[in-house]
């Protein structure tokens, strides 16, 4: 007589139930955690090619930086309200002359770069050299109140430039940049003077951070935990000629 075959029981049922959900739980939490290693550099990559795509652009600029005294005054300078709002240290704008890249040698074009922090953007300005040479005064800020602004990077959350003159090197030990950028106030305006040496300061964020941040404010304990975590800091330094 063939015996009856013995099936599982309910308990023996649900143990296993209970293993494999425990085991598929555990599956699902590592490839989550890897996933998110994976974003994060991903994101981190982004943030460093966008911040040094733009700080070479904004030193390639500065380099070509001309500035002169009376009777035709060429202004270089920081933090002007003319710009738009600015915190020093954190939310900054700078305005200066350089040559316009074009077949005609000596034209000179308009630049400024300053930052959004509403929309936490790095905007452009540009006067081309012939608008330039139309304005009154020319070759300085307040001859260009309608400067057309572009936005040339997207989560900016700080941007500083400090300018460094002759006798500032000579008299100060390191004018590289400093551990706490928020005690430097870097207003200075310098016109008729070009700066020796500029140094540029951002703090970044990638896009899909920036996204997240949506709505939110600094103070806000997701917009603090979304910052510390992707936002990074570039500099760049920029050796001006001395003038001739």
């Amino acid at each position: 007589m063939k015996k009856p075959t013995r099936g599982f029981t309910l308990v023996e049922l649900l143990l296993a139930l209970a293993i494999t959900s425990i085991l598929v739980i555990l599956l699902v939490n590592v490839v989550a955690a890897a996933l998110s290693v994976w974003e994060q550099g991903r994101n981190q990559i982004d943030t460093y090619a966008s911040a040094r795509q733009v700080l070479g652009r904004i030193a390639d600029e500065i380099k070509g930086a001309t500035a002169s005294p009376t009777p035709l005054q060429v202004e270089f300078s920081e933090n002007l309200t003319s710009l738009g709002t600015f915190q020093a240290g954190t939310s900054e704008n700078v305005f200066f002359v350089a040559p316009y890249p074009n077949s005609r040698s000596g034209d000179l074009c308009v630049l400024a770069y300053r930052h959004n922090n509403g929309t936490h953007t790095l905007e452009r300005g540009f006067v081309d050299s012939q608008t330039a040479w139309t304005g009154a005064p020319k070759y300085q800020a307040s001859g260009y109140a309608n400067l057309q602004w572009r936005t040339v990077a997207s989560g900016v959350l700080e941007f500083e430039v400090l300018s460094y003159s002759q006798q500032d090197l000579d008299s100060i030990a390191s004018p590289s940049p400093r551990p706490d950028w928020s005690s430097l106030s870097g207003g200075s305006t310098m016109i008729g003077n070009t700066p020796r040496q500029v140094v540029i300061r951002i703090k970044i964020i990638d896009d899909r951070t920036l996204v997240k941040l949506a709505g939110l404010s600094a103070g806000n304990a997701t917009y603090d935990r979304l910052v510390n975590r992707a936002a990074q800091e570039f500099t760049a330094s920029v050796t001006l000629p001395p003038p001739h």
